[in-house]
Formats: structure tokens, sequence, C-alpha cells
């Protein structure tokens, strides 16, 4: 089954002294563009990370974010030593420059590292195993809503593909007349200007078969129907296959370009263009398929 490019998982795991929330959003890309958004304290995970993403999903631009929920009552960090200094360095400079007025915590706090987040680097045999588990479940979540998207689309597409597969039809009734139709238009605008003209010679008979096959339509026709069954072929399998459809339709849209101008009838253009909708309908599906 076709899969869509746009989704959304979301996993929270917990272990002894740490706990993330994982989301992952994907949207369309012609290529699999990764993006991770993670602690600094684990940012050296970020290639396993990225390898893991690369192993599930194959087109698409990913952006997967993990968040720390922390306890920020056990987080907080304050720096006394620091502050003392901070606070040395004030009381000189207020003596020296006899600066009036009193020094207060509010002034003192503005100064860096004084009170902030701890951010300890974790070490990779702690927390990865678990941190696996919780990006697969995330991208097991993403896909599964991705393939929920992609059942949608794939409707639409046996929906468009049915039209056309009909107005095909409709002009293959229509194919062995058009030949026939040309050559006696052509005999009769000949036997109108030249009335002395053997239709019957040789020759002549030969020009107007040659001419009448140059309108044939057949092998357009057997091109079309060839690519749309490659196309309903190619929509039942999995993986990364929209790029492939895109190719397909593009080849339908020149085949049917030409038989619209070969046939140069009202009622086969009028089922042209009926296709020409459709396969745009198809396209434009087609660009949020994996």
């Amino acid at each position: 089954m076709i899969c869509s490019m746009t989704g959304y998982g979301q996993c929270r795991i917990k272990g002894s002294g740490f706990s993330f929330f994982i989301e992952a959003r994907s949207l369309n890309s012609k290529f699999l563009d990764i993006i991770v958004k993670m602690p600094e304290g684990i940012i050296h995970l970020e290639d396993r990370v990225k390898n893991l993403i690369q192993n599930k999903i194959e087109r698409g631009r990913i952006n997967l974010t993990i968040n720390e929920e922390k306890n920020l009552s056990e987080q907080i960090h304050l720096d006394l030593g620091r502050a003392r200094r901070y606070l040395a360095i004030l009381r000189m400079l207020k003596n020296k420059l006899k600066i009036p007025g009193e020094l207060n915590l509010e002034l003192l706090l503005n100064f860096p590292q004084i009170v902030g987040l701890k951010e300890e680097k974790k070490q990779v045999a702690e927390i990865w195993p678990l941190l696996k588990r919780g990006i697969e479940k995330t991208l097991d979540s993403l896909i599964h809503s991705r393939l929920k998207e992609g059942r949608s689309i794939y409707c639409n597409l046996i929906r468009h593909a049915t039209i056309i597969s009909n107005s095909l039809k409709k002009i293959e009734e229509q194919t062995p007349d058009i030949v026939k139709a040309h050559k006696a238009k052509l005999e009769h605008t000949l036997r109108e200007f030249l009335p002395e003209l053997n239709l019957n010679h040789p020759r002549l008979v030969e020009e107007l078969t040659l001419f009448a096959t140059r309108v044939d339509i057949t092998e357009e026709m057997a091109r079309l129907k060839a690519h749309l069954k490659t196309f309903l072929n190619t929509i039942e399998k999995t993986g990364s296959v929209g790029r492939r459809l895109d190719f397909i339709i593009q080849e339908m849209g020149r085949e049917i370009n030409t038989l619209s101008s070969k046939a140069n009838s009202f009622a086969i253009s009028s089922e042209s263009i009926v296709i020409k909708e459709e396969l745009e309908k198809l396209r434009e599906q087609i660009q949020n398929i994996e």
C-alpha cells in the first residue's frame, strides 16, 4: 500500500532519573531530509537517531524533537562561590566609585551562571537502549499515520484512474472509424476537385492508405493502456513509489497529447480533455506519496 509523506507520531519514555517526550512530524520532500532537535546532554547520540530514521523512512522531510522532562527542583544549580565573587566585586566598585544605594539580590542574579539548570552529559549505556525504543515507537506511530493518509490517497487515485479508463474505452470504440472517415473525406475532396482522377490507381491507393495511417491512434492507445496498467500495479506496491508514479503520469500526458492531435475528432478531443484533467488531478495527489 502506498504511503503518504505527511504524518505525525509521538511517544513518552521514562527511565531511572530521566524522562523524554519524543515527537516526529513529516512533510513533502523530493528526498529524505532529516532534522533532529535534542537536549545538549544527549547531542552525542544525534547520528544514531538519524540512522534509526533512515532505516525506517525513505522519503520526506522528517522533523524529530526530543524534549527532556525535568524536575526543576532537582535540576536547578546554584553556584555560591561564583555569587560570592561577583558580590565582592560589586562591593569594591561601590566603595571605590562611591556609588550610593544598596546592593540587592536582583542585581546579583543578573550575572551569568549563578543560577541555572544542570546539563549533564548522559552515558550511552545508561540512556540509549530506552531512548532507542522510544524513537522506534515514535517512528512506528508516524508511519502508521502516513499509511492511514496513504489509504485515502489510494482511493482518490483509483477513482481518477477509473475515469481515465472509461474515457479510453470510449476512444477505443471510435478508433476503427477514424481511419475510414479520414480516407473517405480525402477521396471526396479529390473527386470534387479532380473528377476525372482514377482513385483506383495503385499508386494513389497506396498514398491514400499511407495518409490515413498517419491519423491512426492504435499505437498511442496501446501505450496509454499499458501505462495505466503500470500505474495501477505500482500503487499496490509498498515502499517509495512517488517518483515512479510521477514519471508514468508524464508519459501518459505525452501520449494523450499525440493522440488528440492525430485523431482530429471532436468526440475524441472531448475525451482527451477529460483524461488530461484527470491526469492533472493524479499529479497533484502523487506529490504527497513517498
